[in-house]
């Protein structure tokens, strides 16, 4: 019975595992897998002319012009470039190629079957152009999937015959006498042997290259059309001269009928040779020996001067297009050039790269990876009848997924074929979920009773932190540095002389309602109630490094919770009774707002080892803490009432963690039985960037420091004018007055 069990449970995995094969899962893991392949070492150059959205806002326009895109491809040629392959995506036309590509029809008769092409061929409209705004939003270009980057169409067929993906047709340029020999399994180009694998549904799976393309060289588009623009200046200023009769004395060709001639001539190699031509007959022609000639036979002064003027400027606008070229020329010679309108690695490096290096990955189709799933899974099922304990189970079923998935890598790596990792996965997960079922059943009582037992003295808010580490869940009453905040409520006498028990009581329950909220949000444990005090500790009973900060921050919170509270006493008495309010609570508030009273504690943290742990039976147990720890906070509460303080206060511990963040001031050191006591006080944060506290705290510490000194008369003087400057501080006259 348990065989079927795991049989079932086998093949229930996988059919749920198997519902990823609908997704685009595996061939994401595929691209993410192919950082594990290195890279094959090349001296391939690439460069990558970039027409962006900047380029259009400078040229004045919204799409690149057939015309334009081959004068910068030949500008590219004659700069050195190996190759030039415009990419421009869904607005790239399909390329014919039946040509180049063998038949099958006269073979045998397993070849005559037709291969598979899976292409979407779209052809271009007549309007051809790149990129134009005006022209309706349709397909030029075939990528059949275009909702995936991870693979591409390079071929298709339609009414018998054959077209290829654009970057790809002009790629197979660089390979002038390649046949293509296609089949279901492969592109071969048969004269350089180069075998591109296609994938189960036909196309190529893209190579990650991203390592290649760091290295390829960036060329902004304007370049190219800024030296495009100054050869066409410079061809209307040698016109110019031309009519003047500047090139009559030339024993050679024109080199203006050169250029005319480059501007229709249509074939690359072609073109490049006129252009070379025209620019040595133009170094020789502006050179200072046919500028002599034509100034000896000049019949004036005036002539003469212009002749010289000529020259100057023809040179100049030489000069600066021949530096443009050689700037260009260092980024493209030798190189293969890459033309595209978006900032992203282009399908078309991608492919030039794999290409021409033969680094090319593969992959099987979905069922494979439903059948090697089926196999891991059964492994694990058969091999789980072996274990009686769960948690064995559970360490080996872990074990056995790592391994799984390793083994599916290194094949990967190894055969550069990828094989679904998906679904093996997934199904491996759901076998294992249901395989150790019973233990997490067992965890989930588990943590039921740890739920149980430490609700007796710790906060729901930290029972998470308790289950991802028990260890360190203290009861023991072991000392470690922990923070007590200390929040000491003033006034007390009067409020109790305003309100009668039970509305005393109603309010401060609320009162000290939202107090622990914030105390309790913060990491902190309610170690004491009383009536004017309440006391938290952080950083027991679980760890916490940042105990310190926490109290802080709870500290802070208080703060704005009293303002709160303050404010629900200034509006509640002038509003109707809210639903769900009680009596006794509203009438509080009525008799405060009446009375202009407010709340408000002082705050202190102390920072030290404290020593806490719990005390009482077994059926109810209280946090407390057993050092003298209270002690010294309320000695620290009852200072700051002695001084007058109203801020936060800080022992010398808890000042040293803060002091990066805080603007501090030091009230002095206190005896507190036989043990000295440095106190300081919070002024703000340093992020508030306050000029005005900062310099306030740099003069009181000042005078602090030759209080202790022992010279009083100087730090007098110091708090008699910062007294002046906050005639409301208490603390100031305190120390003033000594």
């Amino acid at each position: 019975m348990k065989k079927v069990f795991l049989i079932f449970s086998c093949l229930l995995s996988v059919l749920t595992g198997s519902l990823f094969i609908f997704t685009s899962l595996d061939k994401k893991i595929s691209v993410a897998f192919q950082n594990f392949i290195p890279e094959k070492a090349s001296d391939i150059r690439f460069s990558h002319i970039l027409a962006d959205d900047s380029a259009f806002e400078k040229l004045n326009t919204t799409y690149i012009s057939d015309s334009l895109v081959q004068k910068t491809k030949f500008l590219a040629y004659e700069l050195g470039a190996k190759l030039v392959i415009c990419d421009f995506g869904k607005k790239t036309p399909a390329v014919p190629v039946d040509e180049r590509v063998e038949k099958y029809a006269a073979r045998s008769q397993k070849e005559r079957k037709m291969p598979l092409l899976n292409a979407k061929i779209v052809f271009p409209t007549k309007n051809n152009s790149y990129i134009d705004s005006k022209s309706p939003e349709i397909e030029h270009g075939f990528i059949p999937d275009e909702k995936s980057d991870y693979s591409v169409q390079l071929v298709g067929q339609k009414n018998g015959k054959y077209y290829a993906q654009s970057a790809f047709a002009q790629l197979l340029e660089f390979f002038p006498d390649t046949q293509l020999k296609i089949s279901s399994s492969e592109i071969v180009l048969t004269k350089d042997a180069h075998k591109i694998p296609r994938i189960y549904d036909g196309s190529v799976l893209l190579r990650n290259s991203s390592a290649a393309y760091e290295k390829c060289a960036r060329i902004s588009f304007l370049e190219l059309y800024e030296l495009l623009a100054a050869e066409e200046n410079f061809y209307r200023y040698l016109k110019l001269l031309e009519t003047r009769g500047f090139f009559g004395e030339l024993n050679s060709e024109s080199p203006l009928s050169l250029y005319e001639a480059s501007l229709t001539e249509k074939n690359q190699s072609e073109h490049k040779n006129l252009k070379n031509q025209f620019y040595v007959l133009m170094a020789s022609a502006l050179s200072g020996n046919y500028e002599r000639i034509l100034t000896e036979t000049a019949k004036s002064d005036e002539e003469e001067r212009v002749i010289k003027n000529s020259f100057v400027t023809a040179r100049k606008l030489f000069s600066e297009i021949e530096t443009q070229r050689t700037h260009l020329s260092e980024k493209l010679r030798e190189s293969f050039c890459i033309f595209s309108l978006s900032e992203e690695v282009p399908v078309s490096f991608y492919l030039s790269n794999m290409i021409l290096k033969d680094d090319f990955v593969d992959a099987l189709p979905g069922f494979f990876s439903v059948l090697i799933a089926i196999f891991f899974c059964l492994i694990l099922a058969l091999v789980s009848l072996k274990f009686k304990k769960e948690r064995s189970l559970l360490i080996f079923s872990i074990f056995y997924l790592i391994l799984t998935s390793c083994a599916l890598i290194f094949a990967f790596v190894l055969l550069k074929i990828f094989i679904g990792f998906i679904i093996p996965f997934s199904s491996l997960i759901i076998l294992i979920l249901i395989l150790n079922f019973s233990l997490l059943n067992q965890n989930i009582s588990e943590k039921s009773q740890i739920s149980a037992l430490f609700s007796q003295v710790v906060p729901e808010n930290l029972l998470k932190n308790v289950y991802k580490a028990p260890k360190k869940f203290n009861l023991n009453g072991d000392k470690n540095e922990s923070s007590l905040l200390s929040i000491s409520l003033q006034n007390i006498p009067l409020l109790k002389n305003l309100l009668s028990e039970s509305q005393f009581l109603s309010f401060f329950n609320h009162y000290f309602e939202k107090i622990s909220a914030e105390v309790t949000k913060n990491g902190g444990i309610i170690e004491s109630f009383t009536t004017d005090e309440i006391t938290a500790l952080f950083g027991s009973p679980v760890e916490d490094k940042e105990h310190c900060s926490s109290a802080l921050k709870a500290a802070f919170s208080v703060r704005d919770a009293e303002k709160f509270i303050n404010k629900e006493i200034n509006s509640y008495p002038l509003l109707p009774k809210p639903d769900g309010m009680d009596d006794e609570l509203y009438t509080a508030f009525f008799i405060l707002n009446h009375n202009s009273k407010k709340i408000f504690s002082t705050l202190s943290v102390l920072t030290c080892e404290i020593k806490a742990g719990c005390l009482g039976s077994p059926s109810k147990k209280s946090y407390r803490i057993l050092d003298d720890s209270c002690k010294t906070a309320a000695f620290m509460k009852n200072t700051a009432k002695k001084i007058g303080s109203a801020g936060i206060l800080l022992n010398e511990t808890a000042a040293s963690h803060l002091s990066d963040s805080l603007i501090l001031r030091s009230l002095g050191n206190f005896e507190n039985n036989g043990e000295i006591l440095k106190i300081f006080e919070i002024l703000g944060n340093k992020s508030d960037d306050d000029e005005k506290i900062f310099n306030y705290a740099t003069y009181w510490n000042q005078a602090m420091a030759l209080l202790e000194k022992g010279e009083g008369q100087k730090s007098r003087a110091i708090f008699e004018k910062l007294s002046i400057g906050r005639p409301n501080d208490k603390v100031a006259r305190y120390f003033l007055n000594l």
